[in-house]
């Protein structure tokens, strides 16, 4: 039987308007609306080199994937995931579409040169689907191209860290071009020894790709204050790698929750 799937909003150019901020105290960490993501570039930074990221722009531009391609290849890539777990209905909702409308932004923008992307929800709002998404999608791109177009990635989720480290894999994942490291802080917590130094992971990780201003993709349920707390080992490391992800990350939050509406469809 076919699959029946919907989607709303189907339409690219269904993006949302620059809205005008809430009469409400802002926080320090604030979420932006895909008009606003990016506009909100501290001018100290947005001059700033980006060339790895530049990099896969321009390959994704040369191969054809300008914002609304790939908007649709990531939003199909999106979709596929979701019917292989939720059997026949389901229904990405419009917020999920302009989550999705942002990262296509993201990737093609010229403006949008800072080189991480910091995706934060709630347990069941799609990020894992999304970081799939987004690593199956280039990775599917860059395998159809000549090699000088070809954009290495790795997707890593936050339980295969340790694994990575240990079989030495972890290693030369984190110099690939693009990074995709999903829901970081479900894992249980652990510091690794290497030749006798403490090492934690994914700071290791946001250092060595900060060094060398290689793009990063993140997903977690934790903001990005309770990150750095639960990843810097000392106060100097919470200050350091808090400064490094609020220096190049833009902020991009999903806030609704479809997993348990569509449990009811799931074929087991």
């Amino acid at each position: 039987m076919e699959k029946k799937v919907i989607i709303e909003p189907t339409a690219f150019q269904q993006t949302a308007v620059n809205t005008k901020p809430a009469a409400t105290k802002q926080k320090a960490e604030t979420t932006f609306s895909i008009g606003q993501i990016m506009e909100r570039e501290p001018s100290a930074t947005r001059n700033a080199p980006a060339p790895v990221k530049a990099s896969i722009r321009r390959k994704l531009l040369e191969i054809g994937y300008d914002e609304p391609h790939l908007y649709d290849a990531l939003l199909i890539k999106y979709r596929n995931i979701m019917a292989e777990r939720w059997g026949d209905t389901f229904t990405i909702s419009a917020n999920v579409s302009r989550t999705i409308n942002v990262v296509a932004r993201w990737f093609t923008s010229e403006a949008a040169i800072k080189p991480n992307l910091y995706v934060v929800g709630a347990v069941g709002t799609g990020k894992t689907t999304l970081a799939r998404a987004i690593a199956g999608t280039i990775g599917t791109i860059s395998a159809a191209q000549l090699q000088t177009l070809r954009i290495s990635g790795s997707y890593i989720a936050a339980t295969q860290l340790r694994e990575y480290h240990a079989d030495g894999r972890l290693d030369e994942f984190k110099y690939r071009d693009l990074m995709v490291l999903d829901d970081m802080g479900s894992e249980e917590m652990a510091i690794i020894k290497d030749y006798g130094n403490d090492i934690n992971l994914f700071a290791d990780i946001i250092f060595t790709r900060y060094d060398r201003a290689l793009p990063t993709i993140i997903t977690s349920n934790l903001s990005m204050p309770d990150l750095a707390a639960r990843y810097g080992t000392t106060e100097a490391g919470r200050d350091r790698l808090a400064d490094r992800l609020r220096e190049t990350c833009y902020l991009l939050a999903m806030n609704e929750a479809f997993r348990t509406e569509n449990a009811k469809v799931k074929i087991v």
